[in-house]
């Protein structure tokens, strides 16, 4: 568990480069209970979801909140080597104060050549929000940049339709029902 610790805490120490990611402030650890928490501030607007919920926002203002979290993707991808967020969803995008996008949470987030990159599981062993998640990775294969990108794909959808995403999940991890 130190050892994943430790690998998160450079990973997003390192990205205070770009002002579309929000900022590394510590972490929080209780290794009795083996809990840890990578902390970053929270922005005056809550997360996106929040934010369209509580706004009667335009579609240039939803796009220029979409346009932040596809330039902070693009800088992750461009990295060298390139990190790949690993949980993209409306819960881990901020909104700032001046209205501004934020990727937060970076607790899946590893080297895209480092796809052996361990967290504690879950009971299930699947890391990661299903809604979001591509195919390829709630069949197990490790996390892309490919794999972020088709997260904030329906990001973009649930900001475009203030929330609504249309879909229903069944059981089974891999079974979801489009309902457009």
């Amino acid at each position: 568990m130190i050892q994943a610790l430790t690998k998160q805490i450079l990973v997003w120490s390192q990205l205070k480069a770009h002002p579309g990611i929000a900022k590394f402030l510590g972490f929080y650890a209780d290794f009795k209970c083996a809990e840890v928490w990578l902390l970053s501030p929270w922005e005056s607007n809550g997360n996106i979801s929040e934010f369209i919920h509580g706004h009667d926002l335009e579609v240039p203002e939803k796009l220029s909140l979409v346009y932040d979290t596809i330039e902070a993707l693009d800088f992750l991808h461009q990295l060298d080597p390139p990190i790949c967020h690993g949980d993209i969803k409306s819960a881990n995008v901020l909104v700032n104060a001046k209205f501004k996008a934020l990727l937060c949470d970076f607790g899946l987030a590893g080297l895209y050549e480092d796809s052996g990159f361990e967290r504690s599981e879950t009971s299930t062993g699947f890391k990661g929000s299903v809604r979001w998640c591509s195919p390829e990775i709630t069949n197990g294969a490790p996390r892309a940049p490919t794999s972020d990108v088709y997260a904030w794909a329906w990001l973009v959808w649930e900001v475009r339709t203030s929330g609504t995403l249309g879909i229903v999940f069944n059981s089974n991890v891999t079974s979801i029902d489009l309902r457009l």
